[in-house]
């Protein structure tokens, strides 16, 4: 004769099949009858439930390293599956924490934000797990990155076809037109042609620094001897990471001395014209100026100690 089951065996089957360790039901001694352990993820940094995480201002060459830490609050195992942050490469996670944490545990990783450039960075820390309320968990990740950035005026420079002996001048005005200070760590000039004909007669110290909005200014002649072409470049290196080194090109091509001569009855004098020219960039303001530099050329006479006599006709 088989035996009837007994009604708490049928219980207790009921209650074994279909668990899983996600979702695990335990018994309790209240009349709610039994509840569910399951884990919980709460993010923290310095202590505190974290959504939004702000680097505040950063140059470039600097390192800003966070410390976040994950905590389970459940009753239940919890598991890291991924950890990866969305968004932009300035920000990365130096070492990634155990995937496994047990309930009421913690550990901590670190965020680091390093920028390259001059940047407004909005990205994401984004957490997958096994929290069945909540199994993605992002947390805004933002940054203000901040650099030097170069400026010359003007770009390049033609000092077109003054005549051999004229003496013309060039300002160029190296500006920092970035949000951190700028570095110039060398300013040098390159004559390709190699007569001196044109060279720096101004220039800057080694190391130089400038502030955001603030400039420099160097000088650049041209002092022609022979009609050859000359060409040369102001060469600037500086920290600026989208332009670490900047070429300002200048040429110039002299023609013939010309001679103007004024005739008398009986004698004629030949009269020899010295010319100085100088270039000026037009103020600078926090951004770079559109309109070409003002330019002014002033002329010195000059009557030689010989004369050249021609016959009356």
């Amino acid at each position: 004769m088989r035996s009837p089951l007994h009604p708490c065996a049928c219980l207790a089957a009921l209650l074994l099949v279909g668990c899983t360790p996600e979702n695990t039901l335990q018994t309790v001694d209240d009349d709610n009858g039994p509840t569910r352990i399951e884990p919980d993820l709460v993010v923290e940094v310095g202590g505190a439930e974290v959504r939004t995480f702000d680097a505040g201002e950063v140059a470039v060459g600097d390192t800003v390293d966070s410390l976040f830490t994950l905590r389970n609050v459940g009753d239940d195992t919890l598991q890291i599956e991924s950890l990866s942050i969305d968004g932009s490469s300035s920000w990365t996670i130096v070492e990634p924490p155990t995937p496994l944490l047990a309930s009421g545990t913690e550990d901590s990783f670190t965020v680091r934000y390093s920028p390259g450039s001059d940047e407004l960075v909005d990205a994401r820390l984004v957490i997958l797990s096994n929290d069945p309320d909540e199994p993605e968990v992002a947390v805004r990740l933002l940054a203000d990155g901040i650099a030097p950035a170069i400026a010359v005026e003007p770009a390049s420079y033609d000092f077109g076809n003054p005549e051999i002996g004229c003496v013309g001048d060039v300002e160029f005005v190296i500006a920092n037109v970035g949000r951190a200070p700028l570095t110039l760590a060398e300013v040098s000039f390159d004559d390709f042609v190699g007569g001196g004909e044109l060279a720096l007669v101004l220039g800057v110290d080694v190391d130089t620094v400038l502030n955001p909005d603030e400039s420099v200014t160097v000088i650049v002649r041209h002092e022609p001897t022979d009609v050859a072409p000359d060409s040369a470049a102001l060469r600037i290196v500086s920290d600026d990471p989208a332009n670490p080194e900047l070429a300002a090109n200048v040429t110039g091509t002299a023609h013939p001395r010309r001679c103007r001569t004024t005739s008398s009855s009986r004698r004629a004098t030949t009269r020899r014209t010295s010319c100085s020219s100088s270039t000026t960039p037009a103020p600078w303001g926090t951004t770079r100026p559109t309109s070409p530099p003002t330019s002014a050329r002033s002329c010195r006479s000059s009557t030689p100690s010989e004369s050249t006599s021609t016959s009356a006709s």
